[in-house]
Parts: C-alpha cells; sequence; structure tokens
C-alpha cells in the first residue's frame, strides 16, 4: 500500500480549514477549567500575554505554541483575562512585573517576541533590561515552519552576512519569534522613535512574508530609524541604561555646583568672620573695576582653581554663576539660622537658661538690643559618658526694638522665646546694667519678668559696678576676670573680696608707693618732687579759739586729700555695690566646697532644706539627704575643689555613675553656674557691630546685619559646620538637585 499523502483540491482544502476553525471557536475557554480560589496558582504570564494580537494574520496554522506547564506563578489565568488588552505594562505593579519575569526565566526563548504582545512603554524599565540581558531570540532550530503559499519559511542563514571582503557579520540585531513566527527588529522594537515619520511598524510587529528577506533586511538596517534604534540600544547595553547616562551627566553637573557652592560658602564666611565689606561700586567681576572684597576674592581663587575659572567663563556668556549679592544675602541667611538653630536646641536640652540684654545706637541711630543666652552643656563622648562641664553664653542676635520701654522690651523678649520655643518657665536668671528701665525695682524689665517667672532672679552686672568704683583707681584686673564666662557669682564675690583686701593693704603702704613711684618717674626723666606753694591763712577774730592750721608738707597733702580719699571711696564702693551678691550665695552656700566640708550636719541639712523650697519645682524634698550623703561619699574629693564649676566636673564628669543616686545635685549645680555675673558678652557684641555697620555700610537691612554678627561672633560654631546641610536647604529653597 502506498504511504503517499492524499493531496485535497483547493476547494475541499478551504472547506476543510473554515471547518477546523469553526471547531476551535466551540471550545471551552482554557480558564474555565481552573478553580478562582486564592490556594490554586497557576503559571501564566500578566497582562503582557494578551490575547491581542498583531495586525497582520497569521497565514498558517503551524506556528509553534509552547505547552502551558504546571509551574505555579503568582496570578491565576482568571485574573489574566479580566485584564484589559489594552492596559500596558507601566500600568501593572512591580509585582507582576517581577512575577512575569519569573514566567519567562521558565521559557526556552525569554526574549522571544511572542511573549510581549503589549507595546512596552518608557517605564517599562526593567523589562528593557531583561530583554537586553538575556540577548536577542536567536533559535538554533532544525527547520522552520513553512507558510502555505510558497512553502517558504525563515532560515538561521538571515542572522549573518557575508559583505564583499569575504567578512561574516552576525546580525545581532535580528530575532526570530517561535510562538509567532516572525522576524523582527529588537532595536527597533525597544528604542524605535515612533513619531519619526520614517517609522514603519512591520519590522516591530514582525514580518511573515519571507520572500525576498534578504533584501528587507539589508534596506531595513540601513534605515535611519534602525540607527538610531541601534545606537540607543547599544549605549543601554553599554551604560546599563539611558537613565543612567544621564543620571551620570546629572551628578556630574550636581558634583560641579556642589563645589561651586561650597567654595562660595569658605568666601562668605572668610569675609563674615573678618568683617569686610561684600560688595563694591558695580557688581560685575568682568568689566567693574572695583566688584567689591567677594568678587576679587572669587576672580582671585579662579587664578588657581579651574573650576572657578570655569564659573567665570560662565559668567561673561550671561549663565547662571550664584554669584549675585541676592545669592550672597541668601546663603549668608541660611548659615546664620542653622547657627541660630543649634544654639536654641542646646538651650532647650539645657534644664535652665538666664536671659542677658544689653542696647546701643549703631550708626544709623537706630537702636540695637544685643541678646545672649546663658545655659550649661554636659559635652559626652561617642558613648554617652559625660566629659565636661561647659558653660555658654551664646549670642542670638542684634534686634531692633521700637518701643524701648520695659514693657516693649518685655513684648520682645516674650515673642523670641516664643518663636524659638523656650518655656519662661526655665529662665533662672537676668542679667542687665543699671539702667532705670532695665533694673528698675518696680517698673523695670526684671521686675516683669519675675513677675510672669519670680525664681528668675537678676543680677546687677558686677563688670559695670565694678567699673564704677575703679574710676577713682588704677586697679582693673579684677574687671577683665569678672568678663570671662567662666565666672559664677561666688567666684565674683571671691575676686571682689580679694579686691577690697588688696585695696585696704594698699592704703597703708603709703610710703612704699612713693618710694616705687619715684623710682618709676626717674626712669622717665622725671623729678620726682612735689611742688609747694606759699601757705595762705586765714585771719584769727577775737572769738576763734585757734588759728587756721594748713599742711606743710605737699607729700602729707598728697596721702591725706587724694591717695587716702580716692583709695577710701573705692573702697566704700566695692563694699556697698555688690551686696546682692550675697542674697544669692546665701540660696546656695552649700555649694561651696569650704562651707561643704565644715558645716554641721545640722546646717547643712538647713541650708539644703531653704534651696529646696526656694526652688520647688526644680527640686525634690530629699535634697537635703543627698547633700550629706554626697559630702560622705566624696569629702576627700571635695577638699580638693576651689570653685563650683570644678565641683561640677567632679560630680557629672568623674563620678558619673552616683548621678541617679544623687539627681538634685546636679540640678542645683547646673542652676547655680546658669546664673549670669557680667553682660561683658553682649557688651562685646558692640565691637563687632561697629565694624559691621560702619560708615560705608550704614544702610545694611537688619537681616544681613544680623546673619553677620551671628557668624562673626559665633565664629568657632561656623567652623565646625557641615556645608553639605547648607548646600541641601539651598537647593531644596531653589527647587536644585544638588544631592550627592
Amino acid at each position: 500500500m502506498s504511504s503517499f499523502k492524499k493531496k485535497f483540491s483547493g476547494a475541499e482544502s478551504r472547506k476543510r480549514k473554515n471547518t477546523q476553525i469553526a471547531s476551535s471557536s466551540k471550545l471551552t475557554k482554557i480558564h474555565k477549567f481552573f478553580k478562582a480560589s486564592s490556594d490554586i496558582v497557576e503559571l501564566s504570564p500578566p497582562a503582557f500575554l494578551s490575547e491581542k494580537q498583531p495586525s497582520s494574520p497569521l497565514s498558517n496554522t503551524d506556528v509553534i505554541e509552547p505547552a502551558v506547564t504546571n509551574n505555579t506563578a503568582n496570578l491565576s489565568v482568571a485574573e489574566i483575562q479580566s485584564t484589559e488588552p489594552s492596559s500596558s505594562s507601566s500600568n501593572i505593579s512591580g509585582e507582576v512585573v517581577d512575577s512575569f519575569i519569573r514566567f519567562l526565566l521558565q521559557e526556552k526563548y525569554p526574549t522571544d517576541r511572542g511573549h510581549y504582545l503589549n507595546e512596552l512603554t518608557e517605564n517599562d524599565t526593567n523589562l528593557r533590561k531583561f530583554i537586553l540581558n538575556h540577548g536577542t531570540c536567536q533559535p538554533d532550530l532544525v527547520s522552520f515552519p513553512r507558510d502555505l503559499v510558497g512553502k517558504r519559511c525563515f532560515s538561521k542563514k538571515y542572522f549573518k552576512w557575508t559583505n564583499q571582503s569575504g567578512i561574516e557579520i552576525q546580525r545581532t540585531w535580528l530575532g526570530y519569534s517561535v510562538k509567532l513566527n516572525r522576524a523582527y527588529c529588537e532595536p527597533c522594537w525597544l528604542f524605535a522613535d515612533k513619531k519619526n515619520k520614517y517609522y514603519n511598524s512591520s519590522w516591530v510587529e514582525g514580518i511573515q512574508d519571507w520572500r525576498g528577506l534578504s533584501k528587507k533586511n539589508s534596506i531595513h538596517e540601513k534605515s535611519q530609524v534602525h540607527t538610531k534604534s541601534c545606537c540607543t540600544y547599544d549605549l543601554w547595553k553599554n551604560s546599563e541604561t539611558i537613565d543612567e547616562y544621564i543620571s551620570s551627566e546629572l551628578k556630574s553637573r550636581v558634583n560641579y555646583w556642589r563645589q561651586v557652592i561650597h567654595r562660595i560658602i569658605n568666601v562668605i564666611l572668610t569675609l563674615a568672620k573678618c568683617n569686610l565689606a561684600f560688595q563694591g561700586h558695580q557688581e560685575n567681576i568682568v568689566s567693574s573695576k572695583n566688584p567689591g572684597n567677594f568678587l576679587s576674592l572669587i576672580n582671585l581663587l579662579a587664578t588657581y582653581d579651574p573650576l572657578l575659572e570655569s564659573l567665570i567663563a560662565k559668567h561673561k556668556a550671561g549663565s547662571v554663576t550664584y554669584l549675585s549679592a541676592k545669592i550672597q544675602n541668601e546663603i549668608i541667611q541660611l548659615i546664620s539660622t542653622q547657627i541660630e538653630n543649634e544654639i536654641f536646641k542646646e538651650i532647650n536640652t539645657s534644664p535652665f537658661y538666664s536671659i542677658i540684654i544689653d542696647g546701643t545706637q549703631d550708626l544709623s541711630k537706630i537702636e540695637q538690643v544685643s541678646v545672649v543666652f546663658r545655659y550649661i552643656v554636659v559635652q559626652k563622648d561617642e558613648i554617652q559618658r559625660p566629659i565636661d562641664v561647659e558653660i555658654k553664653e551664646s549670642f542670638v542676635g542684634f534686634f531692633n526694638v521700637k518701643n524701648r520701654s520695659a514693657e516693649g522690651l518685655k513684648k520682645n523678649i516674650l515673642d523670641l522665646l516664643t518663636s524659638k520655643g523656650l518655656d519662661i518657665a526655665k529662665c533662672r536668671g537676668q542679667g542687665y546694667d543699671g539702667a532705670r528701665v532695665m533694673s528698675g525695682a518696680y517698673n523695670g524689665l526684671q521686675k516683669k519678668i519675675t513677675e510672669l517667672e519670680p525664681n528668675a532672679h537678676y543680677v546687677h552686672c558686677a563688670a559695670h559696678n565694678l567699673n564704677l568704683v575703679i574710676k577713682y583707681t588704677p586697679l582693673n584686673f579684677v574687671s577683665k576676670l569678672l568678663q570671662s564666662k567662666n565666672v559664677d557669682v561666688i567666684s565674683a564675690q571671691s575676686m571682689i573680696k580679694n579686691a577690697y583686701d588688696n585695696l585696704n593693704r594698699f592704703r597703708n603702704t603709703f610710703e612704699e608707693f612713693v618710694t616705687i613711684s619715684s623710682t618709676i618717674a626717674k626712669k622717665w626723666g622725671l623729678e620726682p618732687k612735689l611742688t609747694s606753694n606759699r601757705q595762705s591763712f586765714v585771719k584769727k577774730h577775737f572769738d576763734e579759739l585757734s588759728n587756721d592750721t594748713r599742711f606743710q608738707d605737699s607729700l602729707k597733702k598728697f596721702e591725706i586729700t587724694i591717695f587716702n580719699a580716692a583709695l577710701d571711696v573705692a573702697l566704700m564702693q566695692l563694699k556697698v555695690r555688690f551686696t546682692y551678691f550675697n542674697d544669692i550665695i546665701s540660696k546656695f552656700v552649700f555649694l561651696q566646697s569650704k562651707n561643704l566640708i565644715q558645716l554641721s550636719d545640722d546646717d547643712l541639712y538647713r541650708e539644703a532644706k531653704s534651696l529646696a523650697d526656694q526652688y520647688v519645682n526644680d527640686f525634690d524634698k530629699s535634697l537635703p539627704n543627698q547633700v550629706l550623703d554626697f559630702r560622705s561619699c566624696l569629702r576627700e574629693k571635695i577638699e580638693k575643689i576651689d570653685s563650683v564649676h570644678n565641683l561640677a566636673k567632679l560630680f557629672i564628669c568623674d563620678f558619673y555613675t552616683i548621678n541617679s543616686s544623687f539627681p538634685d545635685i546636679a540640678t542645683a549645680i547646673i542652676l547655680f553656674l546658669t546664673l549670669p555675673v557680667t553682660v561683658a558678652t553682649a557688651e562685646r557684641s558692640f565691637s563687632k557691630l561697629k565694624l559691621i555697620k560702619n560708615y560705608l555700610r550704614s544702610t545694611m537691612s537688619q537681616h544681613r546685619l544680623k546673619g553677620l554678627a551671628l557668624i562673626s561672633i559665633e565664629h568657632e560654631r561656623t567652623n565646625k559646620m557641615n556645608f553639605n546641610e547648607i548646600i541641601e536647604v539651598f537647593a531644596n529653597a531653589r527647587r536644585t538637585d544638588f544631592s550627592t
């Protein structure tokens, strides 16, 4: 019996084909055989395996379809069927895309065009990476399906071609879909510019007409659209993605501008810390003869810095350079704000604070009030062990006060505290000078603050008081010592007492004074001799008992009328003007190392109880017992202590383990050290005020003045400043990405 296949006529073949198609359409859909339960998960691709087919129908039924396996996937077939065919991968969650990639990895040809029937969008970066990493689909099949008309088929030879020189070249762009039985261009499919007028979708959807395929390949690979697609394709392969390429370019630009801003900040800080002017006659770095200190420094640095040299070249071309006065003010404001935030963060962390205020007029006759906060900071190491107790007096700015009355000053202070989140209940001290509006006992500022917080004790500036005393005496060394921020009330009283004793002893050493003065006069070529004038006498009347008596010795006259008189005034002033120290010290008697050792248990208990009763919101009732126990534990160490500050270091730093046993001891020490002694820090700021707002800069705005003053006075903080934080804030304020 012959084994040849019977050939039907054309009409019979068409009839059989139509019958087969009709029968297939009546078959039950495959998803009907699966349960919709969440316990059963089938292997199926997500929305990318839509039923949507390419625009041209397949010409034969010999397309090789992969068999459905029993492996699991994350989505059921029912979920896939419910997905709209038109939905792109950009609308599908990342979990679905990952599930689809896991499905593709189980396929023999994961990059087969037939798996990706939906159009890829710009957001399908992960899928493009996947296709690039797994290469073009070029299956090594022995035979390919033939079409019904002409019996033609695809061939592996199309994957290569030989030029005139005999060099064999691989067509890596050409792909073949086993699922669709179509040839396609992978670069055009992934990266073709669909808006190009020469764009042809046939090489994207796939070609199935095998007639003249070699010629079609040659024409396509020389087309402009294909060439650009291949460039993009190779760019993705070499630089991973265009996004990363653009990101690399962006990072380079970001790094450039970060370095520029870093240099600008350094120049601004240098000028601000040296109290120098920024702007000149004209703000033009190229044409102006006097561009000012800021642009002159930039120009000088550009001589040695290629980056700034390129920036000046941009300035000449009219590009953005961030060298304008507006940018300078913005950066000054950012730096000063960061300093201010750091200061108030420390104040909020500290349990107590004191306010120190002093005022003066600037060159423009504007009343400037200098505000300083005194507080305690416990410095800690990397494992949070206390290593130092630091007394800080931090300047927070000059404020223009329009209402100079006590009520107006009070309102300004309360507004500042509220804006910075500070509670007036934490205020324990006020430091002002002797002006009536500040120190008035009934309507002064100190009285109005005390009404809000009774424990905010007023301390008259000791340096001011001492200056009033030493107007009559050459002693001023004590005044300089009192201006230190590390001085506490007890130390100040001790210095005043020593000054009093020294002056009193000096009063009784007139002969020694004369000897020393004579020696100095001879060194300078002067004759150490007092001039004597003729003595005149008042006529004695009849009823007077004695004659008029005058000093005959000019040296004795000098001793009585000048030397002793001046020292007596100074001694009296030292005795009277610092009596207020006694009121404060009497509350903290037990903190003096001498008293802490010598007082009896009953006296020590009484003094500690008195302090606890005065500050009921700050201390526990057990403070007296804590003081007694503290003395018994560290008696030998306390005997070697000479100040409350050193006592704080001993208790808080050296013996930090017992802090939890005597918590109120640390509170008492910190409270005492918080009390102000002088307003010297506020007064020193006026020296900076004269340098910053001078005759040539008399129209400076209040914000700029405050910012420059903060940078100049708190220069130690600026030296430790993190420029990256400033750059980030600067970039965010201008909606510019300077991130690293």
